[in-house]
């Protein structure tokens, strides 16, 4: 049994190093996509995924959406601030 536990916890030290190594930090800049959703995310994934003219079309139009979306809370914010 304890060689087991010996086993798995070399691979898991194998795991978390290569993990550590090669995994990106993300950095939040002024050049962020701010609107960014998770909608968008899945639409480019999907369209990564197929290739589709269909898919690049319901992916800019999940982007437009965001867009619209977060802009309108930005002028909702800045108008209740003003008020």
């Amino acid at each position: 049994m304890e060689e087991i536990d010996g086993m798995v916890l070399a691979i898991l030290a194998a795991f978390s190093e290569a993990w550590d190594s090669h995994a990106d930090s993300v950095n939040i800049t002024h050049n962020s996509k701010h609107w960014w959703n998770g909608t968008c995310a899945k639409a480019l994934a999907w369209y990564w995924s197929s290739w589709l003219q269909e898919d690049w079309a319901a992916f800019q139009h999940a982007m437009c959406t965001a867009k619209q979306g977060f802009f309108d809370h930005q002028i909702q914010e800045i108008f209740v601030k003003k008020a």
